[in-house]
């Protein structure tokens, strides 16, 4: 296992164990590699760096995976059209996840929807709220349709039993 820092397509060096790297100061950008094996498991490393440019990067729209984002409240940008995913590439078996984005005017656009298929939707489902009222609950491959909303936000959430595991599903949005 090691960390290797790279600045200008050159590497500065690769460290291992608990051997810190001196402190350098960078033009342009930098990158951390942090390469490591199926073996042995340590605590990582924790990097800190400054910039001084005062030159503030744009703002990237929001890419949310109800994988890593559970339960997360987000405030959406106005005008700015982001992503829901599932986050896997093949969900997990029994899964209940959700992310509630907070927003008015937001339009939801389904870009792919791969569900365990059942009549009542009751194995595996994807679940659209707005408050406490359910919108829509959908399985199968058939894409659900483009809501126009209005209010305080919506909640995507994903529930899976522990048989049948397809690609889950991918929506966009954009709230003004």
């Amino acid at each position: 296992d090691y960390v290797e820092l790279v600045a200008l397509g050159q590497s500065l060096g690769k460290w291992c164990g608990t051997t810190k790297p001196p402190n350098y100061n960078l033009l342009g950008g930098f990158t951390v590699k942090f390469h490591t094996d199926a073996f042995v498991h340590k605590g990582g490393f924790l990097l800190e760096f400054e910039c001084d440019d005062p030159t503030p990067a744009p703002t990237p729209p929001p890419s949310l995976t109800l994988r890593a984002d559970d339960g997360k409240r987000v405030s959406a940008q106005p005008g700015v059209k982001s992503r829901i995913s599932d986050g896997w590439v093949t969900y997990p078996e029994s899964t209940d996840v959700s992310v509630t984005v907070l927003g008015q005017y937001c339009v939801v656009t389904w870009t792919s929807l791969d569900m365990e298929e059942e009549e009542t939707c009751s194995y595996d489902f994807v679940e659209l709220r707005v408050g406490t009222s359910v919108l829509g609950k959908w399985c199968g491959k058939e894409k659900p349709p483009t809501f126009r909303l209005s209010g305080d936000g919506f909640t995507i959430r994903m529930k899976t039993d522990n048989v049948v595991h397809k690609s889950g599903f991918v929506l966009t949005y954009e709230c003004s």
